[in-house]
């Protein structure tokens, strides 16, 4: 939830109207914003009996995080760790659970067949590994700043997913979840400057392996799947199927 500016929220002494006001206005402003696709692009300002939020719409945020690829992906220090054993064992467990997958056969089969061919010929690139939104800060000394990267080296083009399957809320909140995903493929995609196809395939691949780990974390819990990770598994199978109308 938005935090409310500290001189707006002094208002509260004023009375229980607006305590009440303040005590809900935080709220009603994500809201609106998870409806609307936007993210927040600066500190809340106030006036007298509003609060103004600077925000940039869903595409903005992924041309920014574009823009950040493109700075980020520069060739990669040997002594920064490869990424590919890591996807070459996670396609592996991918495969060994099969049929267990909740997920439609044809794309377990579609991430085995392009993970084993992204491998084949990746090239050697500094990569962050899960930048969206949410690892993103405005800064003074730069515009915009990365922050939690997972460090590896590895494709450039593994890295659009996490901004696809983040602020999943906004997505539904469009009525066209697929619709809105490929919208923010294309932006990112564009922005980057990264090939569509590479950045199609690795989507589905990254969306199948992680269907593959809840599946795996249950059997280790021996337990069935929770109600969390049965969503998280409707939104990667959504975003895997979103990608099956980008061209090939």
């Amino acid at each position: 939830m938005l935090t409310i500016p500290d001189a707006l929220a002094a208002k509260r002494a004023l009375g229980p109207e607006w305590a009440s006001w303040l005590d809900g206005l935080g709220r009603l402003a994500s809201e609106m914003m998870d409806a609307w696709e936007l993210e927040p692009d600066g500190d809340p300002l106030h006036g007298e009996t509003a609060l103004v939020l600077p925000v940039r719409d869903a595409v903005g945020a992924c041309e920014v995080v574009g823009g950040l690829y493109r700075r980020l992906h520069v060739p990669a220090p040997p002594t920064v760790p490869e990424l590919a054993p890591h996807v070459a064992r996670w396609l592996s467990a991918l495969d060994a659970v099969g049929r267990d997958v909740p997920a439609p056969p044809r794309f377990v089969q579609q991430a085995l067949r392009a993970g084993g061919a992204l491998l084949a010929d990746a090239p050697r690139r500094v990569l962050h590994g899960d930048l969206h939104p949410g690892n993103v800060l405005a800064g003074r000394r730069e515009p915009w700043l990365a922050i939690d990267p997972k460090g590896f080296a590895g494709d450039p083009c593994y890295e659009p997913g996490p901004l696809l399957w983040n602020s999943w809320d906004a997505a539904l909140a469009t009525g066209d979840p697929g619709g809105a995903v490929r919208e923010r493929f294309y932006a990112v995609v564009d922005a980057a400057g990264l090939d569509e196809r590479r950045c199609r395939d690795w989507v589905v691949v990254r969306a199948m392996i992680a269907v593959s780990w809840e599946v795996e974390d249950a059997a280790r819990a021996a337990r069935p799947l929770d109600a969390s990770q049965r969503d998280r598994i409707t939104r990667a199978v959504t975003v895997a199927k979103a990608m099956q109308a980008v061209a090939p």
